[in-house]
């Protein structure tokens, strides 16, 4: 029986990050919270603009008994990974996720074509962290359930990806969205999911299959995203079935973190947010 430990995604706190970086990761520690995930999500996706040198970064998550399980970083090309890798190893950081990936970026490659290449990809990257000592995870999002021919991408990705070297954090709300069933996904991946991300669907919520409604995510990822501000609420306030979720959950062994990913949050603030969160996980973990 897995124990599970909660923890904060910090792009749920971003908005007040931008004004002051540690002084927030203060406040997400004084609300409970022993573990975190960070992100780096820079315009300029080809550059890894840090906050803070990584020693101050460790000693300051350190001395407010934090844990850095992960931190996504989003993919590109021209990305210094040897220097994102280094930084956040020194950082104190558990691994690296690749938190969403565009499966239209090469014009002469299909979509499935692309979702192959990218798996080649994940595996070297997966290979440079386990050099370095770091776990390595693949984040979903809807578009990884769309189909072709009878096979989602996710499939690919599966099966062409090195059980040994890539993991996944799954996020059960994106799951949601992309029209497929989070309990059947989680049997699915079975061990290789070591990251659980949640959030809730709102009661009020539109066109809940996202993959039927936008189709394939192209590169107007963001703007389509943020269409759906309302969509979000905090766990067990909404449609996600997160009792049948947290049951399957404590069933996986491999499974070791649940990561609060609070997209929007409403009229409410950013930390009374989280904090509603971790209570909640309180009780049903």
């Amino acid at each position: 029986m897995s124990t599970l430990k909660a923890g904060l995604y910090l792009y749920s706190v971003r908005k007040a990050m931008v004004h002051d970086y540690m002084g927030t990761i203060e406040k997400v520690a004084a609300l409970g919270y022993k573990n975190i995930e960070l992100f780096f999500e820079s315009p300029h996706l080809a550059r890894f603009d840090v906050p803070c040198p990584a020693a101050e970064l460790r000693a300051a998550t350190e001395k407010l008994g934090l844990t850095i399980v992960s931190s996504h970083v989003v993919h590109h090309p021209y990305l210094n990974w040897d220097e994102v890798i280094a930084y956040l190893k020194e950082a104190g950081c558990q691994g690296i996720t690749i938190p969403m990936y565009l499966y239209n970026l090469n014009q002469n490659r299909s979509r499935p074509e692309e979702a192959y290449y990218f798996s080649g990809k994940l595996n070297e990257l997966g290979k440079k962290c386990a050099d370095q000592g770091l776990a390595f995870h693949y984040h979903n999002y809807y578009n990884e359930f769309e189909q072709y021919d009878g096979k989602r991408i996710f499939d690919i990705l599966l099966e062409n990806t090195d059980p040994a070297l890539v993991n996944f954090e799954f996020d059960v709300y994106w799951a949601t969205r992309g029209g497929v069933d989070p309990v059947q996904w989680m049997d699915k991946l079975g061990s290789r999911i070591k990251i659980l991300q949640v959030q809730d669907l709102d009661k009020e919520a539109k066109n809940l299959n996202l993959v039927e409604v936008d189709g394939a995510f192209d590169n107007a990822f963001y703007p389509k995203i943020h269409t759906h501000h309302g969509d979000y609420t905090e766990i067990g306030n909404g449609l996600i079935d997160f009792k049948a979720i947290f049951k399957k959950a404590k069933t996986m062994d491999a499974l070791q973190y649940v990561m609060v990913a609070q997209t929007e949050c409403g009229s409410k603030s950013e930390f009374q947010s989280a904090a509603e969160n971790l209570a909640t996980l309180g009780r049903m973990l």
